[in-house]
């Protein structure tokens, strides 16, 4: 099996942006999120001239598989305190999407000695990203350091195509050969 390798989409929006040696990567403008993958992470969407609009939001909700907001410790401790509800609406839009995550740029020791400053305690800071876990289905990922979050999203993109790639030939597997069996089903799928 072909090993593909995923492009990752940068936020345009992305401040000290990750550093990705071992992919491709390209700047662009998310609909939501830090980081994406091309073709699964919806890029500035746009309708296009004469598109229906079921056919739109049809076409923009197949693309929403994989998505990836980064934070260092000091913007966490700015996003849940001042910038809460903020936050909060763009982890509404990360729950469109197959995939999502949080990675966090600390470790959860440095939250619980109080390694920032900040007016929020260290539990209350764990409690919301346990509750966003629970509720939302958002991935917390503590990756210690800045090139530890470039890492973790570089494996997370690889391991996000392979599994789209296992699915695909899993699909081709169980689907029948055209035949005389199968084309007399879709045709009577076609008439009715």
């Amino acid at each position: 099996m072909i090993q593909l390798q995923p492009v990752i989409l940068i936020d345009s929006r992305e401040q000290d942006c990750l550093l990705f040696p071992s992919l491709c990567s390209e700047v662009v403008t998310l609909e939501c999120g830090d980081y994406g993958i091309k073709g699964f992470s919806v890029v500035s969407p746009v309708r296009k001239p004469g598109e229906a609009k079921d056919e739109f939001e049809k076409r923009e909700f197949a693309s929403r598989g994989f998505v990836v907001e980064r934070k260092s410790l000091p913007d966490l401790c700015s996003t849940l305190g001042t910038g809460r509800e903020r936050f909060m609406r763009e982890v509404e839009m990360l729950a469109r999407y197959q995939f999502r995550a949080l990675v966090i740029e600390a470790t959860p020791d440095q939250v619980e000695d109080a390694q920032y400053r900040s007016l929020i305690s260290p539990a209350s800071l764990i409690s919301t990203l346990d509750a966003l876990a629970v509720r939302q289905g958002l991935h917390i990922i503590w990756c210690g350091s800045h090139l530890g979050a470039a890492r973790k999203v570089e494996n997370l993109a690889r391991m996000f195509l392979r599994g789209v790639q296992k699915d695909y030939f899993r699909a081709l597997k169980y689907t029948p050969e055209p035949g005389p069996r199968t084309t007399g089903v879709l045709l009577d799928k076609e008439a009715s």
